[in-house]
Parts: structure tokens; sequence; C-alpha cells
């Protein structure tokens, strides 16, 4: 079973997707913040991250750099509701990973979780 690790600042996403994840046979883990996915990554070593962009004290940005030291083939997908910010955009890019826009569309965040496979 592949392992998600879910981060954002915002509970009622967490419950969603968290739900939505899990009956499509997917181990889900939640954090609310960057420090908690951080430690949440290194204890369950999930096979992907999905993480918002922009939370309260951390970005989804530093939880990304943090991870790619332990792992630097880290499968990780971030979550904006900043789509037409071009400085996000090209950072993610810049990064070479793929990112979501809110809200999201369930079908949509399935098909993107199952083309890092």
């Amino acid at each position: 079973m592949k392992k998600v690790l879910i981060v954002d600042d915002d509970e009622l996403i967490l419950d969603l997707l968290s739900e939505f994840l899990s009956q499509h046979g997917f181990s889900v883990y939640i954090a609310s913040n960057v420090s908690v996915g951080y430690e949440k990554y290194c204890e369950q070593e999930p096979d992907i991250v999905l993480s918002d962009v922009i939370m309260e004290e951390e970005t989804g940005f530093d939880l990304y750099e943090k991870i790619k030291m332990l792992n630097p083939n880290v499968k990780f997908i971030f979550m904006t509701g900043y789509e037409y910010d071009d400085n996000i955009i090209q950072k993610i890019e810049s990064f070479g990973n793929k990112w979501i826009a809110k809200p999201i569309k369930f079908d949509d965040l399935l098909e993107l979780i199952e083309s890092e496979w």
C-alpha cells in the first residue's frame, strides 16, 4: 500500500484529502504544519508528499528543501491557491515538481499522484 503524507494548515483540506485518498487505497498521514510534517516524513517514510505552499509559519518550499536533504528523490506535489502567481509557479517548476491548484478536483489529484509511479 502506497503511503501519502499531506501537509496543510487547513484542517478541512486535511480531512477531505485524507478521507478521499484512504478510500482509494492509500495509507495517509497528515500534518498541519511544516515541523510536524517533517517529523512524520522521518517516521513514516511516505512514498509521496502533498504540501500546501503557503502556511502560517513556514512554507511548503521549506518542507521540500528539508526533506530533499534526506531524500533527493522525494516525490513531492505542491498544492496552491495561488495558481496565477507566477513567482510561486516558477519556484515550483524550478524544483522540477508537479503542482495542483486549489480548490482541488479529486480526480485530477488522483491522476497526478498515480502519474508519479
